[in-house]
């Protein structure tokens, strides 16, 4: 009983994995096949290698690379443009208008006057 059979040969390999994972696998080995068909037919050359795929992506993408590109630009622009609501207030003339013995510093007093109103003008602190 020592003879063994020889194992038995077979094409077919079994693997599970899951519907979305097969259904990808399947979509990306039909247009592999597709691909090297159309190749085949035109009379071209075999499928491109690795170091060729980032050129075929630049050359196949070019246009939409160079408007994301200026989109980012643009976005960048605007962003980086001083808006109205990024403006710092002018606070000099607000303690002026507080300081009235125009000393430099607001004391306790100047601070709780209720009769000196604080003014965006100067000329009337």
């Amino acid at each position: 009983m020592t003879d063994r059979k020889p194992p038995k040969k077979s094409e077919m390999l079994e693997v599970r994995i899951p519907h979305p994972t097969k259904a990808a696998f399947m979509d990306k080995a039909r247009a592999i096949v597709r691909e090297s068909i159309y190749l085949y037919l035109a009379g071209g050359a075999h499928p491109p290698t690795l170091k060729d795929k980032p050129i075929l992506f630049i050359k196949t993408y070019a246009r939409l690379l160079v408007l994301l590109a200026g989109g980012a630009a643009a976005a960048i622009a605007t962003g980086a443009a001083i808006s109205p609501a990024s403006a710092q207030p002018d606070l000099r003339t607000a303690f002026a208008a507080l300081d009235s013995d125009g000393d430099g510093g607001i004391s306790l007093m100047e601070f709780t006057n209720p009769r000196k109103a604080v003014t965006t003008d100067p000329s009337t602190a």
